[in-house]
């Protein structure tokens, strides 16, 4: 058993070696920022039961019962990206890997042993990344941990605005068994990811085959938003009927939270979800309806197979959401802050409001630049798998320049649209609950528009990345790949 296990690590030590290296080290980056990620969220769960904030100055994000859990969720929801990332790297060089596959099969080794392979090929390095999310642990807990307000360190941060961005407690360490079981939790993830995808292949010796043709995708991630929507309800009905000076209204407001974090999630899972349909329906739609090469090449591909082209445009969904209640809330902030509502002072919006907003964006545009690589990886895929067809296309006739622009139509006319479903459903239910004032309808219509944009912007930007791929693609010596 030992000296099996050390000849299948040296097989896959020899796959890295031999062309990999660059696919393992994308892995072990996504896993460590999710590892990371949850190691914070850990840690300030840890602040309910062990009160950081009589022993550091902490951001209000942590420090009060109330928003943490918010804190906590918005933590998860960033690891979307990474994740998205993730999924689209493992199955990057599916043709080489399946010519692979079929060799060692050719060799004498069964279908459970190249699946495994398969496995610890994706697993080693998620399980690095996972334990090298002890160093993105250690390096956000520098960069926004809180100030101890006992010992060697004590300092006050007179700034209010510096203050909300302390975000981690540093006087508060999760147990090395919790560590450790985050840090094994992502790695089997990967192993997961990675024996996934030789789910559904039949690997013979003579080659590697679907097992079946694959039906178009159905539209039944709809269910998750039509629950999402009867959350949300549930959540705003129960909010407003909760009176805070009787007893057990904590328990009512908790309830009410956990119902608008379930829709959220819901909603996420259900953009998601519906990317592959989405993609399959503007596919079906273009393609009768093209009038250039490009478009007809792009509307043919999502129609064939449109979960690639999906799978990459899903992120984009999930981002576009959090994007649109993001500008709901920023216009409801600035209106009240301008108009004189709540405590704020008149002309000008509270740090703690301000802070959070700011930080919001920021991670939204990381993952928008996580979402450019995905759509690239995607790119790279998607020429690799297909490098014969390209290149008699080419020969045939087609330009360059159609090609490239056929790869950038491709990934658009799935990402643009998700972004525009993404934005009105993140944004409709923060407008449908505002006042009736014109900042709460521009500035979330000015945060959508941008949204929007960034999203072509990233588009075209993948498109470009993957250029050098095309050109190998397109040259006549790919007539050759089988």
């Amino acid at each position: 058993m030992i000296a099996q296990l050390r000849f299948e690590l040296g097989l896959v030590w020899s796959f890295l070696r031999s062309g990999g290296g660059s696919r393992a080290a994308v892995i072990a980056l996504c896993t460590a920022l999710v590892s990371g990620l949850l190691m914070v969220a850990v840690t300030v769960v840890m602040v309910t039961w062990v009160p950081a904030r009589e022993h550091e100055q902490l951001s209000n994000l942590v420090s009060q019962g109330g928003l943490r859990g918010g804190y906590v969720f918005a933590l998860l929801l960033i690891c979307i990206a990474p994740l998205a990332l993730l999924q689209q790297v493992v199955r990057l060089g599916t043709a080489s890997r399946e010519q692979r596959l079929a060799a060692l099969r050719l060799a004498g080794a069964t279908t459970g042993d190249v699946r495994r392979l398969g496995a610890i090929e994706v697993g080693l390095p998620a399980l690095a990344g996972g334990f090298l999310g002890l160093v993105v642990f250690g390096l956000l807990r520098v960069v926004f941990g809180g100030t101890p307000l006992s010992g060697p360190r004590t300092t006050y941060v007179e700034s209010a605005v510096a203050q909300q961005f302390q975000l981690v407690p540093t006087t508060i360490h999760p147990p090395w068994w919790g560590l450790l079981l985050i840090a094994l939790g992502v790695g089997l993830l990967g192993v997961c990811a990675g024996a996934m995808t030789s789910r559904s292949l039949l690997i013979s010796p003579l080659g590697v085959s679907r097992r079946a043709p694959r039906s178009a995708p159905r539209p039944w991630a709809l269910l998750l938003i039509v629950v999402a929507v009867a959350l949300f309800i549930l959540a705003v009905y129960k909010l407003n009927s909760v009176d805070y000076l009787s007893p057990g209204a904590e328990g009512r407001r908790t309830i009410a939270d956990l119902c608008l974090f379930g829709a959220l999630g819901t909603f996420l899972l259900g953009v998601i979800a519906l990317a592959p349909w989405v993609a399959y329906r503007i596919g079906r739609v273009v393609a009768a309806r093209a009038s250039t090469v490009p478009v007809l090449l792009a509307g043919r591909r999502l129609a064939t197979d449109p979960r690639p082209a999906g799978r990459a445009a899903a992120a984009v969904g999930a981002i576009a959401v959090v994007a649109g209640g993001t500008g709901a809330t920023l216009g409801g902030v600035v209106s009240r802050s301008n108009y004189g509502g709540g405590a704020e002072v008149v002309g000008r919006v509270d740090p703690f409001f301000a802070v959070s907003l700011l930080l919001v964006g920021l991670m939204l545009l990381a993952a928008l630049l996580l979402v450019v690589f995905s759509l690239a990886v995607h790119g790279v895929e998607s020429l690799s798998d297909h490098r014969r067809s390209v290149a008699s296309l080419a020969v045939l006739g087609v330009s360059r320049h159609e090609l490239e622009a056929a790869q950038r139509w491709e990934v658009g006319l799935v990402a643009i649209p998700m972004a525009v479903i993404g934005v009105c459903i993140g944004s409709a239910p923060m407008l449908s609950f505002s006042a009736d004032n014109p900042l709460t309808t521009w500035i979330p219509l000015l945060v959508d528009g941008a949204t929007v944009l960034l999203v072509w912007v990233a588009v075209r930007a993948s498109a470009r990345m993957t250029r050098p791929w095309l050109v190998r693609a397109a040259a006549p010596a790919s007539l050759r790949t089988p």
